[in-house]
């Protein structure tokens, strides 16, 4: 009989695997706590790892080559659950476009994996490592110009339905861990996956691999609205490099808010705990502007929404379980000033959809219920395992 989820620490031991080891990881390793698992947290490749229960491998899929390498063909491995975070390759891809990225992705992912073994390699092998590493660097360039050419026919989708450009970059990288995903999957040790959003949930399955829900939700410590006065209008959280779209876009909305009297604050970085909560209690609206336009990034939502800030973003490709109107309001790159100048004009309407949403992400949308999804993905009976 398989124990229940919630009582199934006890004191085994589970293996938090992230390259961020502190700070916000701090939540869901209460959370596994409070169910009784002993938790360490560690980086890709430490051995420790392997003599654990469960092995949590936290992030972005791509960044868990050691253990990737640890895992393969092991009998005696902990069970392994996936809680992946980041983008996978954009829906409007067509199924040709997709195979070829899949491919080019495949011929760096069997160099890379060699280069990640020799990353320790004593004195006497140093020849070879940097060998290993030269062809690795070779076959980046190399393949660089098929992603350039791949993500320019995509920013033209893109470009006819009204979203911003993404790089190339963003692209290797989607191309990555979605085959990381397929392979690890393929080779049979990976006994679960858990996505935070749903529409990667459905990507996955699409693919032909089940996963489960488990957004990186509300707790305690994502902020509290202090009810106080917020002086600035509109708020902005996040990397906006120069020369990126949303670099362009907020010195545009930036703009057109100053001749309309209201103020535009931009953070880009280093803005956390109590800090960012003072920042966002200031705020009465955070604007989110889309990186990756067919993913949704909701922990910047569970930030505002926690400080009681409305929120205000670009059109969602899949917006479940927070309903549009109600919670946030989206709109299309075309009309988002609009939309916005409409909000900060009705205060009424905008606390009571900002209740609201606080409300939601308390009862619903919580790191206790992603938590209690991992740990019952985890105690899933898989074939070939006990």
């Amino acid at each position: 009989m398989q124990p229940s989820p919630l009582q199934a620490g006890s004191g085994r031991t589970l293996a938090l695997v992230d390259k961020s080891i502190t700070g916000h990881n701090r939540p869901a390793v209460e959370h596994f706590e409070r169910c009784g698992w002993r938790v360490t947290a560690m980086n890709d490749g430490d051995r420790r790892g392997m003599r654990c229960d469960l092995l949590l491998l936290k992030g972005h899929a791509r960044t868990f080559q050691q253990y990737a390498r640890m895992l393969r063909g092991r009998a005696d491995r902990p069970r392994t659950i996936l809680w992946h975070h980041d983008p996978l390759l954009p829906p409007i891809l067509a199924a040709d476009e997709r195979r070829a990225l899949h491919e080019l992705t495949a011929k760096y992912d069997r160099l890379d994996w060699i280069g990640s073994s020799l990353r320790w390699a004593s004195a006497s092998q140093l020849s070879w490592r940097s060998c290993i590493q030269a062809q690795h660097r070779l076959y980046r360039l190399s393949t660089r110009r098929h992603f350039i050419a791949a993500a320019r026919r995509i920013n033209q989708k893109l470009q006819e339905q009204g979203w911003p450009e993404i790089k190339y970059t963003q692209l290797r990288v989607t191309a990555e861990c979605e085959h990381w995903i397929r392979r690890a999957t393929s080779e049979g040790w990976l006994d679960a996956i858990c996505m935070t959003t749903m529409h990667k949930q459905s990507q996955l399955l699409s693919m032909g691999i089940a996963g489960h829900f488990a957004p990186y939700g509300y707790h305690p410590g994502s902020g509290e609205d202090r009810g106080g006065d917020r002086p600035c209008d509109v708020a902005f959280l996040g990397a906006a490099p120069p020369g990126s779209s949303r670099q362009r876009r907020l010195e545009e909305f930036e703009k057109m808010l100053s001749r309309k009297g209201y103020t535009l604050k931009v953070v880009r970085s280093g803005c956390t705990g109590t800090e960012r909560v003072d920042f966002l209690n200031r705020a009465k609206v955070l604007l989110h502007l889309h990186q990756y336009p067919w993913d949704t990034p909701w922990r910047r939502f569970v930030m505002g929404m926690s400080c009681g800030a409305a929120m205000v973003s670009d059109k969602l490709i899949d917006p479940r379980p927070f309903t549009p109107g109600e919670h946030f309001i989206e709109a299309e790159p075309r009309t988002l000033a609009e939309v916005l100048l409409d909000l900060l004009a009705d205060a009424n309407r905008r606390r009571a959809m900002a209740r609201r949403a606080r409300d939601f992400i308390t009862e619903h949308f919580t790191m206790r219920q992603s938590v209690e999804t991992i740990l019952k993905a985890a105690f899933e009976r898989t074939p070939g395992r006990d």
